[in-house]
């Protein structure tokens, strides 16, 4: 993709693909996967490389590192983004719930207590 992109005269970006927050979250994400293919580990399910995690931007600069542009590009695109995710917003279906209890307590609620 370096060849490609000085070939082009194009700028070279560096980009990590994500499936869980920490490394150590490996493990669970394939169970989860098997979880929702129907298959278990045994099984062959999908194994995921360890590096699919989210990367901060030293670790970011340290996979780079024998293409430094890619990381000074990539900052250039980020620094022109703005996005909000609302992972601080609470989600509700804005459905009423039983006796006019909160999504939050209604589904702390263990089904088999009353």
């Amino acid at each position: 993709m370096a060849a490609l992109a000085e070939e082009l005269g194009v700028g070279l970006v560096g980009t990590n693909d994500v499936h869980f927050l920490r490394r150590e979250d490996k493990q669970a994400h394939e169970v989860l996967t098997c979880i929702s293919t129907g298959k278990t580990l045994a099984e062959g399910a999908m194994e995921y490389s360890p590096e699919l995690f989210f990367k901060s931007p030293a670790q970011m600069r340290a996979a780079l590192s024998a293409w430094p542009q890619a990381a000074d590009n990539t900052l250039r695109i980020a620094e022109m983004c703005q996005a909000k995710t609302g992972f601080r917003q609470e989600a509700s279906s804005g459905l009423p719930y039983p006796d006019g209890q909160s999504a939050k307590d209604y589904l702390a609620r263990s089904p088999s207590r009353p």
